[in-house]
């Protein structure tokens, strides 16, 4: 823990050492801007007395040229600058923060020609430190510029500093039980978030985001944009472009170089750690079903990968993750998906179980001796540091790794109509550096090699691209092959033709075709199956109208996959016809796909799916938008010749109403009914996202939420058929990770939640608040309600006269879970009466009656009957005294009664910016082991200025012995500064 805790601070103070030299060298870079402009200045005036033209004119003529000439070179500059397209960087949300801005202009000041002719010629040890610290981002001889918005850094964030302490002598438990938030002992902990983002010269930007909290990502990222380099520092993803055999996108945290130092030269440096270990999971359409459980967790966030039927989703808008449970779930305009369509979900896990620090790091140089030439060559490494991790999580039988991989790419664009590509890939892997004398451990060399043509007329766009990969090669990146095929996922040890083409026969007529071709296990090896694999596709598109059009498809596909003998002969017909029409006001779309496989080896996969939808939308009112769906779907595999397999129903109606502020609406809702004539069942199901809202005036307000989602997060229970509890498909090596997966895998439910609430105000003489929540936790195999809760409240507040406020609460909820049996129904009423009889005194009484009862185990049963009696004395707005006696009767299984009183006077100073309360509170308890309970201390919060803060307590506690456990004394104090920037 204290190797931890220094590695943190070593961290953090290198953070902190890296943003000083930035600052720093933008605050040099500045000065030295303003000593070029006094040297500029006096180099002119010099040439000009040498060499001053004879004519006035031409004198004009030559500074003008010397002015435009400077401009250009700055504006090419920075358009040089801008090379970095191997990174994608995700910036985490602004700090809502107040921001304060930094503005970094060096202003010049000649107040004489003297001071100016000093500082050009005696230059300072500040623009010797600022040359040598910018001569790595390229030096730009045009820094000097009037443009004071280029200077400025936008700087905001909040640090935290929290500390906690409790002393305690006695029944710690009993100490534990009445106070829960604190714990014995001492805690210190911080946290910082910080965020940098501006220019710190016209060619240097810097994007920083540092969040450091236990319960957060922690993201620290800093992109400096230089003339001629950029650099990104901390957590950030990586992919290299124009390379297909090297690396796949992986999230790190490192540093990386990118540059042009030469018009014709790109190149990339990176040292850097792998966050995370790839995994790759493929699952079948599910109709309506949401969630989709992962087999590895915690995931790695942001390295996700969803893909639909070769569509890439994005996440917010189609799907969310819980990245610590590893759950995708998706948006409900994605579904249905059926299982005709595959979902290829792949990401990294986190490397808390590996036994040693993975670090990544490489560089790739790519020459352009022309715009239409490229040739590229990468080096990138991959391995395991010597020392292993210590800790719980760490493997100590693991052995450390490493893999390199170097290749050569290349793109030549032979003419206007023709280009060529390819690519290269030698790849070393040795799965333990320690030891080779076994042969699992020796070092494996693969290779990869791509070639590719494209070609593009006015009429015409085809390309070629032939792939072959070897049984070693293995990717950095990812695990368990290196290119898809077809529905397997993916494959190596592979030979992969593809063509492609696109021809327009007329504007708004074209056709297009494609072939696949691959055959596997190239190498012959007995222990492995061969696959013979060729899929063609063709069809046109015509487009009659600007939003109406034709097309067609066709699609063959065969997949023979043989060891020793066949081991399947799979055929796959797909069709499909898809007609978009626009009628006046309406878009209308009609599809009908069909899909038919026949496997020659195993006569019960034979199958056919018919699919057939139509959609109907429109935007063409203003306020509303709306579109409905129909689609059926039917599956025959011959199983009973006289009818279908099964037969499924969609319904999707998706509106949007918004015509004033009074009024809006909008909401997805489907409704699905699956019949399966082999196991004769019948299903009916439904998903729905709306949300009804009216507000016809200020005095009243009413909303209405209704959701069904398919989820898999319930407890399984043993008593519920077992066969109809689904087991994952696949499961990790290690029978440790093997019995996490079946522990966590869950069978499908539906969550149903409901929402009203509504309130209305009479006038300025009273109020009513109604509020109702539903959830029900359904079974989706065999329709078992599993769980259920339901809550109301209701309230109303009555203001007769300004001086007095009456209010009435009741709320009445009922909880009850069928898994495990239990229901408890709970019911607070609430009476509550507040006079001001005179100004600044005030009185306030109260009665509450909680009952818990438990309808199956009686013991559990408690109610609590409390009545309060309050009165405040403001004194002015910088003093006011409460004082509060209430009384609790406790009918459980060891009843009690509770006395108790207490008092507090706060204190605000005129500055309003502080504030302290002083306490006290004093509890008798009256029960079979009776005791008091007493409490006393200072609570106080300070504002320091406008944006930071600090606020605590300490107190003094001591409880007699009662029921809950022996007695104790203790001292707590606590405090926490909050300071923004």
């Amino acid at each position: 823990m204290k190797q931890f805790e220094i590695l943190k601070c070593k961290r953090r103070l290198f953070l902190v050492i890296a943003l000083l030299l930035i600052v720093f060298a933008s605050a040099a870079q500045n000065l030295h801007a303003e000593e070029k402009a006094a040297t500029a200045t006096d180099s002119l005036a010099t040439s000009e007395a040498v060499f001053e033209p004879k004519d006035q004119t031409q004198k004009i003529i030559k500074i003008n040229q010397t002015i435009n000439t400077t401009a250009s070179k700055s504006v090419n500059a920075e358009t040089k600058g801008k090379t970095l397209e191997s990174i994608v960087f995700n910036k985490t949300e602004n700090s809502t923060a107040t921001r304060k801005i930094i503005n970094t202009d060096s202003k010049t000041e000649n107040n004489t020609g003297k001071e100016t002719e000093t500082k050009s010629n005696k230059p300072s040890k500040l623009t010797a430190i600022s040359n040598k610290i910018h001569e790595f981002f390229g030096k730009d001889d045009t820094d000097n510029f009037d443009d004071k918005s280029e200077f400025k850094l936008n700087i905001s964030g909040t640090k935290t500093f929290e500390m906690k302490q409790a002393q305690v002598k006695g029944d710690i438990g009993h100490f534990s039980t009445e106070n829960f938030d604190s714990i014995p002992g001492f805690r210190l902990d911080q946290s910082l978030h910080l965020e940098i983002d501006g220019n710190l010269n016209k060619n240097t930007k810097v994007n920083a985001v540092l969040d450091d909290k236990e319960d957060e990502d922690r993201r620290f990222t800093v992109f400096v944009e230089g003339r001629l380099w950029n650099l990104t520092l901390g957590d950030f993803p990586l992919a290299l472009k124009d390379t297909e055999f090297v690396l796949h996108n992986k999230e790190i945290r490192g540093i990386m170089a990118a540059g042009t130092p030469h018009p014709k030269w790109e190149t990339v440096f990176l040292f850097s750690q792998s966050k995370g270990v790839a995994r790759r999971e493929q699952f079948r359409g599910a109709g309506q079903q949401q969630e989709f459980r992962l087999l590895g967790r915690p995931v790695v966030q942001n390295s996700e990968r969803i893909i639909i039927d070769g569509r890439t989703l994005s996440r917010g808008s189609d799907y969310f993750v819980d990245y610590e449970d590893g759950i995708v779930k998706l948006q409900a305009h994605l579904l249905p998906i059926e299982i005709t369509s595959w979902i290829v979900i792949e990401y990294e896990v986190t490397d808390v179980k590996l036994a040693f620090k993975r670090n990544l790091y490489g560089g790739r140089v790519a020459y352009k001796p022309t715009p239409d030439k490229k040739i590229g060559l990468t080096y990138l490494r991959e391995s395991d540091s010597t020392t292993p991790k210590t800790g719980e999580n760490a493997s100590a039988t693991s052995s450390p790794m490493d893999h390199f991989i170097l290749a050569a790419d290349t793109s030549w664009r032979l003419n206007d109509t023709f280009s060529i590509g390819g690519e290269y890939s030698t790849s070393f892997f040795d799965p333990n550096t320690n030891l080779d004398t076994a042969s699992s451990d020796q070092q494996i060399f693969g290779t990869a090699a791509r070639f590719s043509l494209f070609g593009k007329s006015e009429k015409l766009a085809a390309e070629y691209i032939f792939r072959q990969i070897d049984k070693e090669f293995k990717l950095i990146g990812r695990e368990g092959g290196i290119t898809e095929l077809g529905e397997r996922g993916l494959v190596r040890d592979v030979q992969k033709h593809n063509g492609r083409f696109n021809y327009r026969i007329r504007d708004n007529l074209s056709v297009f075709g494609g072939v696949e071709s691959s055959r596997t296990n190239l190498s012959a090896d007995p222990a492995f199956s061969e696959i013979s694999f060729l899929s063609g596709n063709t069809g046109l598109t015509w487009k009659y109208r600007p939003k109406s059009q034709f097309e067609f498809r066709l699609q063959r596909q065969t997949d023979e996959e043989r060891w020793l003998t066949p081991l399947s002969d799979q055929d796959k017909d797909n069709g499909v016809l898809v007609w978009d029409h626009e009628f006046s006001k309406f878009i209308v779309q009609n599809k009908v796909e069909h899909t038919a496989y026949n496997d020659r080896v195993n006569l019960a996969s034979d199958s056919r799916a018919l699919q057939m939808q139509t959609i109907i939308s429109s935007d063409f009112w203003k306020n509303f938008t709306w579109s409905a769906a129909l689609s059926r779907l039917t599956l025959d595999d011959d199983y009973d010749p006289n009818e279908l397999r099964s037969i499924i129903n969609n319904y999707t109606l998706d509106m949007n109403y918004d015509p004033n502020r009074v009024f809006n609406a909008r909401g997805i809702i489907q409704w699905r009914t699956e019949t399966d004539n082999l196991i004769k069942t019948t299903q009916d199901d439904q998903i729905a996202d709306s949300r009804i809202r009216y507000q016809p005036n200020d005095d009243f307000t009413s909303q209405l939420k209704y959701k069904v989602e398919n989820t898999t997060k319930v407890v399984r229970d043993p008593s519920i058929d077992a066969a109809k509890y689904i087991r994952p498909p696949s499961l990790p090596l290690e029978r440790k990770d093997q019995e996490e997966v079946v522990e966590r895998f869950e069978n499908p439910v539906q969550k149903k939640t409901a929402n009203f609430s509504t309130s209305y105000r009479l006038g300025n003489k009273g109020e009513t608040f109604f509020d109702w929540k539903r959830r029900d936790l359904k079974d989706r195999s065999n329709k078992d309600l599993l769980s259920f809760n339901d809550r109301k409240i209701y309230e109303l507040r009555y203001f007769p006269v300004r001086q007095i406020k009456l209010s009435a609460e009741y709320e009445d909820g009922i909880a009850k879970n069928f898994v495990t049996p239990n229901q408890l129904c709970d019911s607070v009423k609430r009476i509550e009466a507040k006079n001001e009889f005179w100004e600044g005194y005030i009185f306030t009484g109260r009665w509450e009656d909680r009952d818990e009862n438990d309808l199956l185990i009686r013991e559990n049963d408690k109610r609590t009957e409390s009545k309060v009696i309050e009165f405040n004395r403001v004194f002015s707005e910088f003093a006011s005294l409460e004082m509060g006696v209430q009384r609790n009767v406790i009918t459980f299984r060891e009843p009690s009664k509770e006395w108790e009183q207490r008092a507090a006077m706060i204190i605000t100073p005129s500055a309003r910016n502080q504030r302290y309360k002083f306490f006290l509170l004093n509890k008798v308890i009256e029960s079979d082991k009776p005791g008091n309970h007493f409490e006393g201390g200072l609570n106080f919060s300070q504002f320091i200025g406008a944006d930071s803060m600090l606020d605590g307590e300490i107190k003094r506690v001591k409880s007699t012995a009662g029921i809950t456990g022996s007695g104790y004394e203790a001292t707590i104090a606590n405090a926490k500064m909050v300071i923004t920037f």
